[in-house]
């Protein structure tokens, strides 16, 4: 007998020596690809998702007041909507430096990615979102709570961050650590091609192949 799962943490939770992971999220990195250099876009930090406090919305705003107010250049970009919007719109303001741009509809999100540098997932729980892997693949560095299926791609400072939580504090040190980093574009560079060597279309069909075969022999 054997076992397909999905991520990697679950592997270690089937009692069967037969265990296989087969990756679900596969996305076209053609379409999320690197269209604008590293060192040209806008945007020092993004957010992309549901204004939820669940998403860790509240707790990014407040951090990022504060790294404006310690980097004068530093750029913020929010993008969605949700039930917090309103709430969000208060807390920042009128501040020049973070700017709340509502929903983006879905054709625009690749252009949106290569506006940004960092993606900020501070989330209190998730599996493994579609707009980690399509950020990496637009060259984004992203940062994240270690939840779900995210540490499974994510190899903290090697391509990408992990949180140490969702507060305030750990995305502001965090954030604060980056901005100070000389091999960021590095780090970018290597968040892509983890997710082109494991959730591409050609990946997918690699994987599945080596299960088949593994499973009959």
């Amino acid at each position: 007998d054997a076992v397909v799962v999905f991520t990697k943490s679950e592997q270690s939770t089937v009692p069967n020596e037969n265990v296989y992971v087969s990756f679900s999220n596969y996305r076209d990195f053609d379409e999320f690809d690197i269209q604008t250099d590293f060192h040209e876009r806008e945007i020092d930090i993004g957010f992309l998702g549901r204004f939820h406090e669940t998403k860790g919305i509240t707790a990014l705003v407040k951090a990022c007041q504060n790294l404006t107010s310690r980097f004068p250049k530093l750029r913020v970009r929010l993008l969605g909507n949700g039930p917090q919007y309103k709430k969000i719109e208060e807390l920042v303001g009128q501040s020049s430096q973070i700017e709340l741009a509502g929903w983006v509809e879905r054709e625009n999100i690749p252009s949106e990615l290569n506006n940004i540098r960092t993606l900020i997932v501070p989330s209190e729980a998730e599996g493994l979102p579609t707009t980690v892997l399509e950020a990496m693949g637009c060259g984004v560095v992203v940062v994240a709570s270690p939840v779900g299926s995210i540490p499974d791609l994510i190899d903290d400072e090697k391509n990408g961050f992990l949180l140490e939580n969702n507060s305030k504090t750990s995305i502001e040190q965090t954030m604060q650590d980056i901005c100070q980093m000389n091999n960021i574009e590095e780090i970018a560079s290597n968040g892509r091609e983890s997710v082109k060597n494991r959730y591409s279309l050609s990946a997918a069909q690699r994987n599945f192949e080596m299960i088949s075969h593994n499973i009959v022999n």
